[in-house]
């Protein structure tokens, strides 16, 4: 037997509801739940980002035909990478062969040799506007407590007006 209430109803007292109950996407905002609501960490997801310009000034040209390698983060707990992304603030006068390739690697605890998270590096060239995030393709994107997030770029062999290398990658984990 369904009760249906097509009214507003106020509960003053305690409500006791049993079997499985759930609430409609959307319906509990931000300002519907205290701050004195006391939800424990783990049961919240936490989103960051992790970025590296790989050391040089936002506009600087980089070395040709390099890689620069940079430990951006570490996993406080399992979590899921949700993004990568790379870009050149000036993508300059690049063509196809001179591919600027970025990376996202990551490196287990106990372990010295990082390993690809993506499909295949993002490459970046002047087909790509100037200051446009191109996303990777990730295809391993668990995360276990205490991983390194390494951001890797590698220079082509000639550099036309290129500059500004900038990636980033966005993980979600649990609470620790």
């Amino acid at each position: 037997m369904v009760t249906r209430l097509d009214d507003d109803v106020q509960i003053t007292g305690s409500l006791s509801v049993g079997g499985t109950n759930s609430i409609s996407d959307g319906s509990v905002t931000n300002a519907k739940v205290a701050a004195s609501a006391a939800i424990d960490g783990d049961k919240v997801e936490h989103i960051d980002v992790f970025s590296t310009h790989f050391g040089l000034e936002h506009d600087a040209t980089p070395s040709t035909g390099t890689t620069y390698s940079f430990i951006v983060g570490r996993a406080r707990s399992a979590g899921t990478i949700r993004a990568f992304r790379a870009l050149l603030l000036d993508t300059g006068s690049q063509d196809n062969t001179n591919d600027f390739d970025f990376e996202l690697l990551t490196e287990a605890v106990g372990s010295d040799t990082p390993t690809t998270v993506l499909s295949s590096a993002v490459e970046v060239d002047s087909d790509i506007a100037d200051n446009t995030a191109v996303s990777g393709t990730i295809s391993s994107a668990t995360l276990a407590a205490g991983d390194l997030i390494v951001i890797q770029v590698t220079t082509p062999a000639t550099i036309t007006g290129a500059n500004g290398m900038y990636a980033e990658v966005v993980i979600s984990q649990n609470a620790t």
